[in-house]
């Protein structure tokens, strides 16, 4: 005597379905959150490294009897400069004149993070080279979410001149020119750093002066 088995195999229903597309949903938007999360801390981290490596190469200039103090936040005047075009990135523009400069001694971050690491963003140049490179464009570092890093010398942290940046907008990725002041100290309501300099990125979010601005102050 055979015996017949029968078997019903019964499809998803459109709830099941729904269900089964909402958790594929929500797992796949949680593993993108962690790994932008990963990403950011990422580069937040080379940030402070970059950071670390500029200030560094800053104590080596000022030690240098030749210098004995920090980079002015302003280049005019500078041997070789000729005609200002404009003061947009004047003080990130000094600082890579000054550890690019073929006087400077110490170690060079323009050579250690290498080409990408630096751009001429205001198209401005100088009237011959100032540095240890042939082209006379004003250069200036570059942090890992493409903007300048903001540099200002204390002793011109209330000069309002020195305070225009050509930025990236992070909303449509053109740039546009804004004001950048030097940061205070919330409950001293003095400048930080006061009595050496400030070194700054955007950050993240690529504004200057938000609560995610990463600077030399950061690194204690």
């Amino acid at each position: 005597m055979k015996i017949r088995i029968h078997s019903r195999c019964s499809g998803f229903s459109l709830i099941e379905l729904l269900v089964v597309i909402t958790i594929i949903g929500i797992l796949a938007g949680l593993g993108m959150t962690m790994l932008g999360g990963a990403q950011r801390d990422a580069e937040e981290l080379e940030c402070k490294s970059i950071i670390l490596s500029l200030t560094s190469s800053l104590e080596s200039f000022k030690s240098d009897r030749r210098h004995g103090a920090y980079p002015p936040t302003s280049l005019e005047g500078a041997a070789g400069l000729g005609k200002l075009m404009n003061r947009t990135n004047m003080g990130a523009e000094a600082l890579f004149v000054a550890l690019s400069s073929k006087g400077f001694k110490g170690d060079r971050p323009a050579e250690e993070f290498g080409d990408d690491s630096f751009v001429n963003l205001d198209g401005d140049t100088s009237q011959k080279s100032m540095t240890i490179f042939g082209a006379t464009d004003l250069f200036v570092f570059l942090d890992p979410w493409g903007n300048p890093f903001a540099y200002f010398n204390a002793a011109d942290y209330a000069d309002p001149k020195l305070r225009q940046y050509m930025v990236t907008d992070s909303v449509g990725g053109e740039h546009e020119v804004t004001t950048i002041k030097p940061w205070k100290n919330k409950k001293t309501k003095s400048f930080r750093q006061p009595t050496s300099y400030q070194l700054f990125s955007a950050g993240p979010d690529m504004v200057f002066n938000t609560e995610d601005d990463i600077g030399n102050w950061d690194l204690k």
